[in-house]
């Protein structure tokens, strides 16, 4: 008698089988991450086991362990030396990741128990770091005497991809309008202004031509800052084609380059404060229409409580930057 191979007899054969859920006690034992971390950053089990103080033979057993419990194979091991697996380094980036922030709770709760301990990594422009964050790093080192801090220059830009990846605890920027997951506090506002050598032919000239601006010189900051993109903007908006320009990542050589006649540098005039009263610098208003105006805030992650250090070093910063913008601009005021 004929039977039809699908009969109600038969069970159908599942393709796929849902993943099962980890339970608590499933979970990756973090000596064993530990071990796997070191290994991987050192390439060798011998290097590991020294990195660890521990033996080789506990590494070895540690890394074997890890990869039964994760059911996949995390190094490829050619003689002496180990290469990780794709495996390997999607687990490497999560392991980073994790350790980072075991040594952020680590130091939010000892500046919780330890007054005036803790660790505060700041993300700042470099022309703050030489003339904004000194006045503020000196009052917060009264309240906060023991706090490990640390500095890390670079452009706004730059910063902000390092907030992002959660490298460092906060940022002072310039606010171009990125606010992806970023809580921005203004802190101030300035305008940019042609830098002249005294001996220069604009200084004292009633009214710039477009053909003045065509041939000059400029010296301006680097390409990639967003400084740099608004006095794009501002060439394009008068019709100005700008044929020479030098670019320099170093707002103290632009200073020199322009006060021995090289050419004409942009920036804020606080930024040449000392020079302006010195005389040794002029800044004219670029008298532009909008203005070139920026604005400096503080940026710190969208959604993350700030601890008691961070929160009373944004304080400072809103308190003396309102107090750095009126000294600066009294310093600085151009003489048109």
């Amino acid at each position: 008698m004929w039977r039809d191979n699908c009969s109600p007899q038969r069970k159908p054969v599942a393709l796929f089988r849902p993943a099962r859920a980890r339970m608590p006690n499933d979970l990756i034992d973090l000596r064993q991450l530990r071990a796997f971390h070191a290994l991987a950053e050192t390439r060798g089990f011998t290097a590991a086991a020294q990195r660890l103080f521990i033996t080789q033979s506990a590494v070895s057993h540690s890394i074997k362990a890890l990869e039964t419990s994760l059911g996949c194979r995390l190094f490829d091991r050619t003689g002496k030396q180990v290469g990780l697996t794709h495996q390997g380094r999607m687990l490497l980036k999560y392991a980073e990741r994790i350790f980072r922030e075991l040594e952020l709770a680590c130091d939010e709760l000892s500046s919780l128990t330890n007054w005036g301990y803790g660790k505060l990594c700041i993300g700042a422009v470099t022309t703050m770091c030489q003339h904004l964050l000194p006045s503020v790093l000196r009052e917060f080192r009264e309240s906060f005497s023991n706090c490990d801090i640390r500095i890390h220059p670079g452009d706004t830009g730059e910063i902000l991809d390092r907030l992002e990846a959660g490298e460092i605890d906060m940022a002072v920027g310039l606010d171009s309008g990125r606010r992806g997951g970023f809580e921005c506090r203004p802190l101030f506002g300035d305008e940019l202004a042609f830098l002249l050598a005294p001996a220069h032919s604009w200084n004292g000239k009633a009214e710039l031509q477009r053909a003045d601006l065509e041939a000059e010189r400029f010296i301006l900051y680097s390409r990639s800052s967003h400084t740099s993109r608004l006095v794009e903007r501002y060439f394009e908006r008068q019709g100005v084609v700008m044929r020479r320009a030098l670019e320099l990542g170093n707002m103290e050589a632009i200073k020199e380059l322009v006060r021995i006649g090289l050419g004409v540098g942009i920036a804020a005039p606080w930024v040449a404060a000392e020079e302006i009263a010195a005389h040794t610098l002029v800044a004219r208003p670029c008298r532009s229409e909008p203005p070139l105006t920026r604005q400096w805030a503080l940026f710190l992650p969208r959604g993350h409580q700030p601890s008691l250090a961070e929160e009373t070093f944004a304080g400072i910063c809103e308190t003396v930057a309102q107090t750095f913008v009126m000294d600066r601009a009294a310093e600085s005021t151009p003489d048109f």
